[in-house]
């Protein structure tokens, strides 16, 4: 008589939470989540910073719609050069360090999370300010 068992996980809890995949997607979560919240911060202050534009914008009676334009177009202006130094300085690295790759989907993923995250923000924090 033969009984074949289901191989079970062997391995105990700890070492599952412990292996390197799973503490590599916590890290990148918490980059995500550090990423978010200091994008937020900046945000509102650069939001602050452009109080009185915003200001004499609703005095020259520009809608909210001109304004989301105007703003549009300071920020992603800001963002994109961020972005491109911080493209610039990642390249410079992954040169001289072969153990961290640059790759082209590295990149547009990248840009991807902070044009589109970026956005949201931007908007999210625009509309929810106090006039």
């Amino acid at each position: 008589v033969m009984i074949i068992l289901e191989k079970g996980n062997t391995k105990p809890l700890v070492a599952r939470l412990l292996a390197g995949d799973v503490i590599m997607d916590t890290l990148y979560v918490l980059i995500l989540v550090s990423f978010s919240l200091s994008t937020v911060l900046v945000t509102f202050i650069w939001l602050r910073y452009r109080r009185q534009l915003l200001y004499a914008w609703s005095l020259c009676g520009y809608k909210r719609s001109a304004e989301c334009i105007e703003i549009s177009k300071r920020y992603f202006v800001v963002a994109l050069s961020g972005f491109v130094c911080g493209t610039i300085l990642m390249g410079i690295v992954s040169a001289f360090v072969p153990e961290v790759p640059m790759e082209m989907s590295d990149v547009l993923k990248a840009f991807g999370i902070t044009v589109g995250l970026g956005s949201v923000i931007l908007y999210g924090c625009y509309f929810t300010r106090k006039e």
